[in-house]
């Protein structure tokens, strides 16, 4: 009788130290795929951040090289003009 009880009590301590690793092995498991998920989401933000500022970088850059084009375009044109008009304006002025 006492041979039993020590087989039953033997036998309910080995499950309950089978569940026990059984949840802490998946405790384990949860935690690194928590903390894979974490470190994804991280990287794909720093890179959409990485991304988001080149595309800055080179819209500001794009914005600049119009801006001097312009100026250029504009200081080209003022310089047509003043050929066109101090011609006119020189002979018109020189006294005869």
């Amino acid at each position: 009788m006492h041979s039993i009880i020590i087989v039953v009590v033997v036998i309910i301590i080995i499950i309950i130290i089978i569940i026990i690793i059984i949840i802490i092995i998946i405790i384990i498991i949860i935690i690194i795929i928590i903390i894979i998920i974490i470190i994804i989401i991280i990287i794909i933000i720093i890179i959409i951040i990485i991304i988001i500022t080149i595309i800055i970088i080179i819209i500001i850059i794009i914005i600049i090289i119009i801006i001097i084009i312009i100026i250029i375009i504009i200081i080209i044109i003022i310089i047509i003009i003043i050929i066109i008009i101090n011609p006119t304006q020189g002979s018109k002025s020189t006294p005869p």
